[in-house]
C-alpha cells in the first residue's frame, strides 16, 4: 500500500497513463489492468457501496458519449487476440466502443480511489512538491476552502427568499434571482476582503506554508518501482 501522496499522485498518472496509451484490440490488457486495479483497491480498503455509488453516477455520462462510437459505420473487421488462446472478431466501431468505455471508467475509478484515500491538502502539497506554480496551486487551496462558505452563504439566501417570496409571474422571478446573484457576488468580494486582511495579519506573505510529511518507506518505494516496471512492461510487449 502507498501512503505518500507523492509517490500516490505519480503512480496515480502513470497508471492512467497506461491505460489511455493500450492499443484498442489489446483487450487482453485491459483486463489485466483491471485486476491490477482490484488490487490496488482492495489493499485501501474503501467502503464497496460507496465507492460502487460514485462510479455508477458517472457511469451514464461516460456511456452516453461512448455509445456513439457504435453509430459509426466502420466496415473493418479486427482480429482480436486474448491471450494467445481465444481468437475472435469485432467491427471497429464496436471495438472502439468497448475500448473507450472501459479506458474511461478504470481512469474514473483511479481518480475515485485517488480522492476518497488522499487529503486534498495533501495532494496540494505533494504538487507544490514537484514545483508547480504557487500562486496556481494556492489558488486551487482556497477555492477548494472557501467553495463550501459559499455554498452555505447560498442556502442561507435561499431560505431567506423562500420566506419572503409568495409566488409571482416569471418576470418577477428573473427579478428575483438577478438580486440574489448580486448580493452573492457583493458579499463574496466582502469576505475575500475579510480574509486576505485577516491573512495579512498572520504574516501571509503569497505562499501558504503546509505541515505535512511527505516521508515515504522503503516498501512504498519498491511497490512504486514494480507497478512501473509493469506499466512498462506493457508499452514493450
Amino acid at each position: 500500500m502507498i501512503k505518500n501522496p507523492l509517490l500516490k499522485f505519480l503512480f496515480i498518472i502513470s497508471f492512467i497513463f497506461s491505460i489511455i496509451t493500450t492499443k484498442i484490440f489489446d483487450l487482453d490488457k485491459l483486463l489485466i489492468l483491471s485486476f491490477l486495479l482490484s488490487i490496488f483497491i482492495f489493499t485501501y480498503k474503501i467502503g464497496f457501496k460507496n465507492y460502487l455509488k460514485k462510479l455508477l453516477t458517472l457511469t451514464p455520462f461516460i456511456l452516453s458519449f461512448s455509445i456513439m462510437l457504435i453509430f459509426i459505420k466502420k466496415e473493418t473487421i479486427l482480429e482480436i487476440n486474448f491471450f494467445n488462446f481465444v481468437y475472435f472478431y469485432l467491427p471497429l466501431n464496436i471495438l472502439n466502443f468497448i475500448s473507450i468505455f472501459s479506458k474511461s471508467i478504470l481512469s474514473i475509478a483511479l481518480a475515485i480511489t485517488f480522492i476518497e484515500t488522499t487529503n486534498f491538502t495533501q495532494l496540494i502539497c505533494s504538487l507544490k512538491f514537484l514545483k508547480l506554480p504557487k500562486e496556481l496551486l494556492n489558488t486551487i487551496l482556497l477555492i477548494y476552502r472557501y467553495f463550501y462558505v459559499l455554498l452555505d452563504e447560498i442556502k442561507r439566501m435561499e431560505i431567506a427568499r423562500d420566506i419572503r417570496y409568495f409566488g409571482g409571474y416569471f418576470k418577477r422571478q428573473i427579478k428575483v434571482y438577478s438580486n440574489i446573484i448580486g448580493v452573492l457576488l457583493l458579499r463574496s468580494i466582502e469576505k475575500s476582503e475579510k480574509v486576505y486582511n485577516a491573512m495579512k495579519l498572520r504574516g501571509y506573505n503569497g505562499d501558504i506554508s503546509y505541515i505535512i510529511d511527505l516521508k515515504y518507506e522503503k516498501k512504498e518505494i519498491i511497490i512504486f518501482i514494480i507497478f512501473i516496471i509493469i506499466f512498462l512492461t506493457f508499452k514493450v510487449i
